[in-house]
């Protein structure tokens, strides 16, 4: 479960659930969780990040991957997912998980090429 904080894209994709308690809390989609979560890796490169990009995108339905796929493109992290993508499928495959210092190669070539391509 994620919930959002004040500050939403625009076209965030947010459920109200009602707690026990009575008040209510926002939770964000899942593709909206992956496009923040992949924002962030392409940054930092951090480990951690990349391990819960990688368990969320195992977790995506064919819907949800769509609709990541569309949305990646104006939030400039198409190439991070891409090289995510392949992560988790290898691994789904029975490669090992990549080290830190992959992790951080593969988020600074997302970075460069989301940042030296031009965008329509």
């Amino acid at each position: 479960m994620e919930a959002p904080s004040a500050d939403l894209d625009a076209d965030a994709v947010i459920t109200e659930a009602t707690l026990p308690s009575g008040r209510t809390a926002r939770l964000l989609s899942h593709a909206d969780v992956l496009l923040d979560r992949l924002a962030e890796f392409q940054a930092t490169g951090h480990q951690i990040v990349a391990q819960q990009i990688l368990v969320r995108l195992n977790h995506l339905t064919e819907d949800e991957a769509s609709e990541l796929r569309l949305r990646a493109a104006p939030r400039r992290v198409v190439h991070a997912l891409d090289a995510m993508s392949q992560q988790a499928a290898a691994i789904a495959a029975g490669r090992e998980p990549t080290e830190s210092d992959e992790f951080h190669e593969i988020a600074r070539a997302a970075q460069r090429a989301e940042y030296t391509q031009k965008q329509p």
